[in-house]
């Protein structure tokens, strides 16, 4: 028996990231999506 990965049909869409963006900056240039920046303060790395 195969793994569900087996199972999947890759169809390639080179053109959809770009679509995608463009389709997101056109939403915030209409005033739809704004500009949202985040900032976390530096946060101490766990070690093993």
């Amino acid at each position: 028996m195969g793994s569900p990965e087996d199972d999947l049909i890759g169809i390639p869409f080179p053109d959809h990231s770009s679509e995608l963006l463009s389709s997101l900056n056109e939403q915030r240039q209409l005033g739809v999506l704004c500009d949202v920046t985040l900032r976390c303060p530096p946060a101490p790395l766990l070690r093993t």
